[in-house]
């Protein structure tokens, strides 16, 4: 991802022979994700979680190999034109539209087939992908995403694999509280802050969050907070 233009980006490519993906991001989505240094990568597994985060120089093989299961062999930018709209639909987590037009289309057209199969597959790993939220303790995306896949989906079988993957959530009141706790992180690291005092009130809920969770995720998310909230006051503030 970069945030040039394509008159020096593209030329850039060619000379370095570039063979991945890649993207023009405007917006400062780098800031946001609290990236604050170059080069700097992110591991997605195919449903569409973060599972890494760091220099690329630290990344292995065998991590980008446990998280392959559920990848797509052919990925959605390389599918042919004849499913660009169920690719459309699929980015637009319309599942059931995206599973019924996919079979309509295979059944006038049996080579289509495999991208049929790789529609249902997307799905799969989106649910599957609720799994890994949870272990992982990021009960908030889990619940959030959750909710949004099952109204996509209204009362197709997926729903129920989805239930199951949030009980817990639902359940267990300590869960509920540290879930309760990311909603509160999310809430103060979206806080429009305009003086150095509410910047620092932030950042003193945060660090009390992160002292009552020490061992929990949310902690590095409420210390990645900080930090951001620290550099917002020194580049504005001082």
């Amino acid at each position: 991802m970069t945030d040039g233009d394509v008159e020096n980006t593209v030329p850039w490519i060619e000379r370095m022979r570039v063979r991945h993906p890649y993207a023009y991001e405007r917006n400062l989505y780098w800031l946001k994700a609290n990236v604050f240094a170059y080069p700097y990568a992110f591991l997605i597994d195919p449903g569409g979680v973060i599972v890494w985060r760091g220099h690329p120089g630290k990344l292995d093989e065998a991590l980008i190999e446990k998280h392959l299961e559920g990848a797509l062999t052919r990925p959605l930018y390389a599918w042919p034109e004849a499913f660009a709209e169920v690719k459309a639909l699929a980015l637009e987590e319309k599942w059931p539209e995206a599973v019924q037009l996919a079979e309509k289309l295979t059944t006038e057209n049996e080579e289509l087939a495999v991208y049929r199969d790789a529609v249902n597959q997307l799905l799969r790993t989106r649910v599957k992908s609720l799994v890994t939220l949870v272990r992982s303790g990021d009960y908030y995306s889990a619940w959030n995403r959750a909710q949004a896949l099952k109204e996509a989906l209204g009362d197709h079988p997926a729903v129920f694999e989805i239930d199951l993957a949030i009980r817990a959530l639902e359940r267990d009141p300590k869960l509920h509280a540290i879930w309760n706790a990311q909603k509160e992180i999310v809430a103060l690291r979206a806080r429009a802050v305009s003086s150095r005092e509410e910047a620092e009130a932030a950042i003193a809920e945060l660090e009390e969050i992160a002292k009552r969770y020490p061992e929990q995720l949310l902690a590095r998310e409420a210390e990645l907070g900080v930090g951001t909230l620290r550099r917002k006051i020194e580049a504005w503030f001082e």
